[in-house]
């Protein structure tokens, strides 16, 4: 087992750290009453919070590879932590899922400069297998307050011919129409059909709003989310937005009531 390091775009404004390294943590009493797993990643995080780097390492399991996790390793891990995020100020328990035969305490840890989620990983015993730095679950989706939703349904429909076909949807106004109709077309990244960033939801709110106003849209996810690496390196303009925003107009006027 060796340990592995990975770190989102600068842009993201949050680092992902992911270490496999099984530690042994003993269930202590918590104020916070939380249960055994996230004992055992509160702990494990309340080392590394005192400098205790080499009480960490003394937790890593044999059978990670010498060098990969001690003591030399895991303090200017922490240090590029705070760097990045700056000083931690308050760590609480948060929820815990099941993988496989793996436990994953979700801690909710607020820094100076971002709130992120701790994600530890743990085996049975409480070894940790695993240590991410992650962005916190967005806040559900609440429509804005110029939204009916009792004045519109949604279709689902393909935007794009083979082999770049991409799942989209047509939010049409209730009545016998015809309706003016609005392709909304992405800007710069891998975007979903409602742009999502973070918790916010733009082409959602606009689509929802539009259609509550009796305006039919058809919004669409963007071929560099769908496809991804698999794209041809030279893309271009024509093949990341201009065929994709094309079609889309095409299956929106050739839809009923439009």
């Amino acid at each position: 087992m060796t340990a592995r390091f990975r770190f989102l775009p600068a842009t993201s404004g949050l680092w992902v750290f992911a270490m496999l390294l099984p530690i042994p943590l003993n269930a202590q009493d918590s104020a916070l009453q939380a249960d055994r797993w996230n004992r055992a990643a509160l702990e494990w995080v309340a080392l590394l919070e005192a400098g205790d780097f080499r009480g960490a390492a003394n937790r890593v399991d044999p059978a990670v590879p010498e060098g990969s996790m001690g003591a030399a390793q895991l303090e200017p891990l922490w240090a590029q932590i705070l760097a990045q995020l700056g000083a931690l100020r308050t760590v609480e328990p948060g929820t815990v899922d099941e993988v496989q035969t793996y436990h994953r305490a979700n801690l909710n840890a607020v820094f100076e400069n971002a709130s992120v989620v701790l994600r530890i990983v743990l085996t049975h015993d409480l070894q940790v297998s695993g240590f991410f730095i992650v962005p916190p679950e967005p806040a559900p989706y609440e429509a804005p307050p110029y939204v009916d939703e009792t004045t519109f349904s949604e279709v689902e429909v393909t935007v794009g011919v083979e082999p770049w076909e991409l799942p989209g949807v047509i939010t049409l106004p209730t009545g016998e129409g015809p309706f003016p109709g609005v392709v909304l077309v992405h800007g710069s990244g891998p975007n979903d059909r409602d742009e999502t960033i973070g918790g916010n939801r733009p082409f959602r709110d606009l689509a929802w709003g539009l259609a509550s106003q009796g305006i039919a849209v058809l919004r669409y996810d963007k071929r560099t989310r769908v496809f991804g690496s698999s794209l041809p390196t030279e893309l271009g303009l024509e093949g990341e937005v201009l065929e994709d925003a094309l079609s889309a107009l095409k299956v929106l006027r050739g839809s009923e009531k439009i």
